[in-house]
């Protein structure tokens, strides 16, 4: 690569833009002569010559080799040429600054002459822009300071020249202030003088204008002898006779023409109302900012970039009275309009003549810049491809303002506003519908308009598309579309020549090869929000190069960024780009290789489900089960490890349709040992109808896999939460199919949990002395609830073994004091203890215990209490231990945020209230316990809350509530 050198001003010379050491001030002015005279011989008695001033010293040939052999080391070999009787600087036309300078003014003059003068000033100002000072600065030999003095007057030419075409264009404020400094400095220039009387003159200052000619006048006697030339004294006479050109009405501003190559506005535009108005109190006035102000709209495709900038641009047309030009780049297409390209058809847009565009990027740029300068426009520049592409295309002039719409982020564009675009809501959807559609069939079909609208995610093209269709298809209604979007959403979001896929496509081929793998296999996890480590599963490679992997399809928006999580940023897909990335794996994805990314994912998610699951307490032991096939990351294990209740919360949603989709696509490894390892947090959480499904997902793996261990492990489990959820008669059976199931499996080793060597909690070890005290009272009712109040302990502190023995005696202790819904509690944990430890004539006896407590009681689905020590208690007229059982139940409840468990506790402290004759008490707590029951949706539990309520109100002698909760129990039995 050749150095560039730059001669106006110090001598400079670089690679790149990386600076070249230039050598001793001899070796410098070596250069500066050979760079006077470029391509041409100069002989090597004239450089000695020029060198030493006329007076080389004997040893001048061997010194002058030294310094062009030093030059050559420094600028690279090729460049200085021996050639008789001298030296060459052979470099290309254009290398210098000054080669730069004179095309601009050749083009310039040429331009001017040809009546194109805004053209022509703009490139005057271009060539002089790359002035930085005096030429040669630094260079003191007599040779170059006589050239550096014809070149200071060719720029001084320039200068006038630029000044003449301004003055044509009307000039400025700026020009006149600008010539009273140059006619300050250069005093004998008359064709300066004459210009700063026009622009005085135009300005209504015609006594000043006449007073700076006889200034003039009298320095030309002076100086020079001469009388003023004909031109100046030609203005003189014509301010003197208010000529045209030389009075006030001349001075007003000539305007380029104002183009406007802004698209139509869209006929339709909803949402984003509050986005807009701040944007617009932005961009109005303009020019009240320092920089000009760089709009970035972004988003993923369809989301309604282009739309949203139009509609702005529309909307603040006024405020920029230079003109507004609109360039679509075609960022998303597979070649990009290039900066060269973009930036001609903007100068052409602007004024400038075909043959009069450059033909560089960087000349083009400049001229771009200059003729924009002093100007106020507005730029809408849709669907940029990256910095690169929009770089060149900024105005530096901060009346100017750009509106950017692109699928990338722009983030290494400084100064500018990123802007990222949201999806519609649900009402902003059905209004776009509406506005498409027209209202009456939309609120014809207002369920159907809510379907469309889900089915479309926000999207403003999805929605676009699907009106379109429906506009163009009276005898379709809206409800039939929504049929066919849920059957094959891709494939009815198309018309004409716009679709979804093919948006989204767009962005795809942008992609690189791990780039595009990564997203097309985003589709096969049907998880919609995922963190960092799923992308390393998906690829198998190491978590931080998936992370710069995922944050640039971010960059691109076909990833969105969701939140931060447990172990660290999470990532989102919306649905349409995730079913589109699905069908791109299924297209261009061997079947082997998808199946082994999608199991590493899960596999990943049961990794992570043990390490949190190790952290919490189990009142039974695990069936052992396949371990992961697939290790996550460390680090975002140690996390998880920290903060494994949180990540259960933050995950639960997840994990259900993780386990689904294991046993879905035939993972049965993963299915049931997932939702084994879930089970405990269900549990702890009351989340009792996500633990049921995630269950019987897990068993239909097993079952699909003829895995024996599985099945049982699943049954069990089962048995547990139809328990918990009062669905006794599920439960028996299921424990019934338990037994069987675990009677059919091989003997074997079982592991135990052991956590007695963390018993040093403190609550742990009161509640241990409570148990104790208990045992030497002989009272089997304190016995009870002291055990059920340690084994809770030993829960809250996150043990895990160590409870058989205490259910085992709560057991006991129950059944001798007549708490039999207590103990059917325990039984059934205790039964689930036997299975785990493959103790099946015990576990058969708890079934049977069980049995007799439901059919005995006709317990069915109507038992108010989690458990009814309390009520014990109290029927044995020991009402305040009974209130204080009650309570600490209810706090137990509160603290696990279970809220079946709150519901319960809440309707035993209402029966305690109401035995006692505290009414409004009783009350308040059934009103409580009633509306957590709404909130899960358990009817059962409604309608004997009801009851219990309308009991209540008699009692208050509220006659009116009695009969109003009496005709919503009717109600419910009607129904049912």
């Amino acid at each position: 690569m050749s150095p560039s050198f730059r001669v106006l001003g110090p001598l400079q010379a670089d690679v790149e833009g990386t600076p070249l050491a230039l050598g001793p001030p001899q070796a410098r002015a070596v250069l500066a002569l050979l760079l006077l005279r470029p391509r041409d011989v100069v002989s090597m008695d004239k450089l000695a010559d020029q060198l030493w001033e006329g007076q080389p010293p004997p040893s001048a040939r061997v010194q002058m080799q030294g310094l062009l052999s030093d030059l050559r080391r420094r600028l690279g070999k090729g460049l200085i040429v021996t050639r008789a009787p001298g030296y060459l600087l052979d470099i290309p036309l254009g290398t210098v600054d000054l080669d730069l300078f004179r095309e601009h003014v050749a083009e310039a003059r040429r331009l001017i002459g040809e009546g194109h003068v805004a053209v022509g000033a703009a490139r005057l100002r271009a060539g002089l822009d790359l002035w930085r000072g005096e030429p040669f600065a630094d260079i003191r030999v007599s040779a170059v300071r006589e050239a550096a003095e014809q070149l200071a007057e060719l720029r001084l030419a320039a200068i006038e020249d630029r000044v003449d075409a301004d003055l044509r264009l009307g000039g400025s404020p700026e020009l006149l202030e600008e010539l009273g400094d140059l006619v300050a400095r250069h005093p004998l220039r008359e064709r300066l003088r004459g210009y700063l009387m026009t622009a005085l003159a135009r300005s209504g200052r015609v006594p000043e204008a006449l007073e700076i000619y006889h200034q003039g006048r009298k320095l030309l006697l002076d100086e020079l002898g001469v009388k003023p030339s004909a031109e100046l004294h030609a203005v003189h006479a014509g301010i003197l006779r208010a000529e045209p050109g030389l009075s006030p009405s001349a001075g007003r501003p000539r305007r380029l023409q104002a183009p406007n190559t802004l698209p139509p506005d869209v006929s339709v535009f909803v949402g984003r109302e509050a986005l807009s108005q701040e944007l617009i109190e932005l961009l109005t006035p303009a020019g009240s900012r320092p920089v000009p102000l760089v709009i970035a709209v972004t988003g993923a495709g369809g989301v309604g970039k282009s739309a949203f900038a139009v509609h702005l641009a529309t909307q603040i047309r006024d405020a920029y009275p230079d003109g507004q030009l609109y360039l679509h780049l075609q960022g998303t297409r597979s070649r990009p309009v290039s900066p060269a390209v973009a930036l001609a058809r903007l100068l052409r847009a602007l004024g400038v003549p075909v043959d009069a565009v450059p033909t560089g990027l960087d000349e083009r740029t400049e001229l771009y810049r200059n003729l924009v300068g002093g100007r106020s426009l507005l730029l809408v520049l849709d669907d940029v491809a990256d910095e690169s592409q929009l770089r060149p295309l900024l105005p530096a002039d901060s009346r100017s303002a750009v509106l950017v719409t692109s699928r990338r982020r722009l983030a290494g564009i400084e100064n500018v506003r990123p802007v990222p675009l949201d999806l519609l809501d649900e009402r902003e959807s059905i209004d776009l519908l509406r506005g498409v559609l027209g209202g009456a069939r939309v609120a014809a079909e207002p369920e159907a308009a809510g379907e469309l609208a889900a089915y479309c995610g926000g999207l403003p093209l999805a929605l676009r598309i699907a009106a379109a269709r429906l506009r163009h298809r009276p005898e379709m209604t809206l409800a039939d579309l929504a049929v066919r979007l849920g059957r094959d959403r891709l494939d009815w979001l198309e018309v004409g020549d716009v679709a979804v896929r093919a948006s989204i496509a767009l962005s795809y081929s942008q992609l690189d090869g791990q780039r595009r793998r990564l997203f097309r296999r985003l589709g096969l996890s049907a998880t919609p929000e995922f963190e960092g480590w799923t992308a390393a599963a998906l690829l198998d490679t190491d978590l931080g190069a998936a992370e710069r992997l995922l944050d640039e399809l971010v960059a691109v928006h076909l990833v969105e960024p969701a939140r931060h999580g447990v172990t660290g940023p999470r990532y989102q897909l919306h649905d349409l780009i995730h079913l589109a990335a699905g069908e791109l794996a299924a297209e261009e994805e061997p079947s082997g290789e998808r199946r082994a990314a999608l199991g590493r994912v899960l596999h990943g998610w049961h990794d992570l489900a043990a390490v949190a699951d190790g952290r919490l307490p189990h009142w039974y032991d695990l069936d052992p089960a396949p371990a992961p096939g697939w290790r996550v990351p460390a680090a975002n294990r140690a996390a998880v490890e920290a903060n494994a209740l949180a990540w259960f919360d933050e995950e639960a949603y997840l994990l259900g349709g993780v386990v689904r989709q294991a046993a879905d696509e035939g993972f049965p490894q993963v299915a049931w040992p997932l939702a084994q390892r879930v089970s405990a947090y269900f549990d702890i959480r009351g989340r009792y109808d996500e633990w049921f499904d995630v269950l019987r997902d897990g068993l239909r793996a097993a079952e699909q896999a003829g895995d024996r261990l599985g099945s049982a492990s699943m049954l069990g489990l089962l048995a547990d939460v139809e328990s918990s959820r009062d669905r006794y008669d599920a439960a028996l059976a299921n424990a019934e199919r338990a037994l069987v199931a675990y009677g059919k499996l091989p003997p074997g080793e079982v592991p135990v949990f052991d956590d007695e060597g963390r018993t040093g909690d403190p609550e742990v070890t009161e509640r241990t002395k409570a148990l104790e005290e208990a045992r030497r009272s002989g009272d089997p009712m304190a016995v009870g609830w002291a055990a059920y109040d340690l084994i809770f302990a030993r829960r809250n502190a996150g043990l895990s073994g160590g409870y058989l023995p205490l259910f085992e005696e709560a057991r006991a202790a129950f059944a001798a004091c007549g708490a039999w819904m207590s103990e059917l509690w325990t039984v059934k944990s205790l039964g689930l203890s036997y299975f785990k430890r493959r103790r099946l004539h015990d576990a058969a006896e708890c079934i049977a215990r069980a049995r007799a407590v439901i059919r005995r009681f006709q317990l069915g689905e109507n038992a108010l209490a989690s458990s009814d020590i309390a009520l014990v208690y109290a029927a044995n007229s020991r009402f305040d231990e009974a209130e204080r059982l009650a309570r600490a139940e209810l706090e137990q409840a509160r603290t696990q945020d279970n809220p079946w468990n709150v519901a319960r506790a809440l309707s035993t402290v209402a029966r305690l209230a109401h035995d006692r004759g505290d009414h409004q008490a009783a009350m308040a707590s059934y009103l409580e316990a009633l509306a957590i029951w709404r909130q899960l949706n358990v009817p059962s539990r409604i309608d004997a809350t009801t009851r219990a309520l309308a009991v209540v109100s008699d009692d208050l002698g509220d006659a009116e509530a009695a009969e109003l909760y009496r005709a919503e129990e009717c109600h419910a039995i009607g129904g049912a």
